[in-house]
């Protein structure tokens, strides 16, 4: 008697994939490969603006401390006018001197210059004896204090000036409103108040707002609190 074996494994019958089969697992794969590039994108973007930031919040905090040590140092003598005539919202002429002694000698003109995305820093160094006096026309030394900032833009159209001037009211109190720029020799007696804001960028040079951090500090330029009945000028 024959014995027949059936064979467990008939290969007419063995179904691989179709056409159509491939090209939609294909298909699915770009678009799940092309999404996890989508965010990967999003992740590396969001890394290097927040980089950015940091890189221009230093720059920035730096930058504006030099500035605030120099207007917290320019009360030179009692009832000295600092912030000296033709001072506008892009330049600022301050009269400052850091220093022990009780009577300064000799003080320095600082002239912080924006000019583009530059601030400069010039300096003229007295002549004569205090309070009365007298610098050079042309600077002693010049320096560069930050490049990459700008004035800062709240929105669009509006543009907040690097540096604001404030007076006393009668009433003793700071004006809500700055001096009208550049200051004339009247109105430079009256500030008694800096305002500084200014827009960093990174270091990189990137300069889209996105990237860029505001800035802003203030100092009172007096030596006792604001009266009522005095004038309540610099420097007193």
């Amino acid at each position: 008697m024959s014995t027949r074996v059936e064979n467990p494994r008939d290969l007419s019958s063995e179904r691989g994939f179709t056409l159509i089969e491939m090209l939609v697992g294909a298909l699915l794969g770009v678009v799940v490969t092309g999404a996890l590039f989508a965010i990967l994108d999003v992740a590396i973007h969001q890394g290097s603006r927040i980089q950015d930031r940091a890189s221009a919040d230093q720059r920035g905090r730096i930058a504006l401390e030099n500035i605030m040590q120099l207007v917290q140092s320019s009360c030179v003598a009692p009832s000295f006018t600092p912030i000296e005539a033709n001072s506008s919202g892009t330049v600022l002429r301050l009269v400052s001197q850091r220093g022990a002694e009780a009577s300064l000698s000799k003080v320095t003109l600082h002239e912080l210059k924006l000019t583009g995305t530059k601030l400069s820093d010039a300096t003229y160094n007295s002549e004569g004896t205090a309070p009365n006096w007298k610098f050079p026309a042309k600077a002693t030394a010049e320096r560069t204090l930050i490049s990459g900032i700008a004035q800062a833009e709240p929105k669009a159209g509006e543009t907040i000036p690097m540096f604001r001037y404030y007076s006393y009211t009668n009433a003793g109190t700071l004006s809500a409103e700055p001096l009208n720029t550049p200051l004339s020799e009247e109105s430079a007696s009256q500030a008694g108040a800096l305002a500084v804001t200014f827009m960093a960028y990174p270091e990189n040079g990137n300069l889209a707002n996105s990237r860029a951090y505001e800035l802003t500090d203030s100092a009172v330029l007096r030596f006792d609190p604001s009266s009522l009945t005095a004038a309540n000028t610099p420097c007193a």
